[in-house]
């Protein structure tokens, strides 16, 4: 059987935005019970601060944050910027052409404000190939419900030369323990709209 979609041997893949860790946390057992996962393949970030993603998120988080720390597999960086990567990624992690998979989840500004998200989505297309292997792919996971279909996810990569290449359903059954979380405080989403959730999945081209 094919390998879970981010425990791929030999695959360096950087989750970006991931609120209280827990998705990170269910990649690495998957990489974990795979067993030749190489080390520090999975790097997860956060766009807060360690204090604040704990404050926010509590026991969870910090559960999620000492697996990832304790493990030979990952590594975790906070204060991370989507939109300004080679900024905000330690130099170590952010070596060019450094990953084969860069995953965005649920990606928001936490307003509601359809052209804040879109310019938001602009400038992290125009800058995640800074990251990218050649051939490497970004996997965008988006709610499937309105306001987020017309954000024009597809629109905004093409614009910076990432052409739509795959989608599939967003299967939360298949990372266990993976909570969507928003960025206000302790705020996790039940939303029957996750259910429509889907990646998109995104290659360089040009």
């Amino acid at each position: 059987p094919a390998p879970p979609r981010y425990a791929a041997p030999g695959d360096r893949v950087l989750v970006l935005g991931d609120g209280d860790c827990s998705f990170s946390n269910a990649v690495l057992g998957q990489r974990a019970r795979r067993g030749d996962a190489e080390a520090e393949g999975l790097i997860c970030t956060c766009l807060d601060e360690r204090d604040v993603v704990t404050a926010k998120y509590g026991p969870a988080a910090r559960k999620a944050i000492s697996a990832l720390e304790a493990s030979a597999l990952s590594n975790i960086c906070f204060g991370v910027d989507a939109t300004a990567l080679l900024d905000t990624l330690p130099r170590s992690v952010a070596a060019a052409d450094s990953f084969n998979c860069v995953v965005f989840n649920f990606p928001h500004t936490g307003s509601q404000r359809v052209h804040e998200n879109r310019a938001m989505l602009s400038s992290f297309f125009g800058n995640v190939g800074s990251v990218l292997v050649p051939g490497g792919r970004v996997d965008v996971a988006m709610n499937g419900g309105p306001p987020y279909n017309k954000w024009g996810l597809t629109e905004l990569a093409e614009a910076h030369k990432f052409l739509l290449v795959d989608r599939n359903p967003f299967r939360f059954e298949d990372y266990p323990g993976y909570s969507h979380r928003t960025t206000l405080r302790g705020a996790a989403v039940p939303s029957p709209q996750l259910k429509r959730s889907e990646i998109f999945t995104f290659m360089a081209v040009g």
